[in-house]
């Protein structure tokens, strides 16, 4: 019997060896990926801020200033308000004629309110029927018309919530003063836990139609002593929303 050539063979040999090689590859199972986060998983590293939170009335919060920095063009536009009139015939505070705080007005107001912390989103219920949604989810700002409280997404970093809001409705007042803001104002946030019983919001408002420089304030909240928030009726008298921000 004639045997093959050393270097014949092994030609052989590899050829099938690559053929059994292919045919192991064709058929075998994929390899199961690795599975998302469970939802117990996404929750566990979320921080507890369950339960209602009132504002701290601390230094800080008295010494903030009210008044942003206006530029010179939105002054101008400001002092022809007719809220600096002599007479003003009907209340144009939107928080005493209208029942809305808005943003950022919230942010600096001594109402009380209930965070509920998804990993899709962060809910605020403030005790005077407004709401805020802070999507988390990754989604970007949408187009969409402006609302008193805006469109709000964020992200975590860590146990810190960092929040960005456009789309508020211009011409809100922001304070008891009158004090308003562009179209295309934004407000950042940093939400962190100091400890199990109180939460702190570092705030800027950017608006360089408006402003000659960020608004910048921050706010306390401590946890209450009950976990039922109660929904408040609008201010009657407008010296009653001077005591709100």
């Amino acid at each position: 019997m004639r045997l093959l050539p050393t270097s014949k063979l092994l030609s052989i040999l590899f050829g099938c060896g690559i053929m059994l090689l292919g045919f192991a590859q064709a058929n075998a199972k994929p390899s199961a990926a690795t599975p998302p986060p469970s939802r117990l998983d996404q929750f566990a590293k979320l921080p507890n801020w369950a339960g209602v939170w009132d504002p701290v009335a601390n230094p800080q919060t008295a010494t903030a200033p009210v008044e942003p920095v206006y530029n010179a063009a939105w002054l101008a536009k400001r002092n022809a308000h007719p809220a600096k009139k002599p007479v003003v015939t009907e209340p144009v505070d939107n928080v005493h004629s209208q029942c809305v705080w808005g943003m950022p007005r919230l942010l600096k107001s001594m109402r009380a309110f209930e965070v509920i912390v998804l990993p899709e989103q962060t809910f605020f219920s403030y005790d005077i029927n407004e709401f805020r949604h802070v999507w988390t989810d990754g989604r970007k700002h949408s187009l969409h018309a402006a609302t008193n409280v805006g469109h709000s997404i964020g992200h975590w970093e860590g146990q810190t919530l960092i929040i960005e809001t456009t789309g508020m409705q211009p011409g809100l007042w922001i304070n008891y003063k009158g004090a308003t803001l562009s179209a295309k104002a934004i407000v950042q946030e940093r939400w962190t836990q100091v400890d199990n019983d109180h939460l702190k919001v570092d705030v800027s408002v950017l608006d360089n139609t408006a402003l000659a420089k960020p608004f910048v304030f921050t706010r306390r909240f401590q946890r209450a002593d009950t976990n039922q928030l109660i929904q408040q009726q609008c201010f009657e008298e407008p010296h009653d929303a001077r005591k709100e921000s």
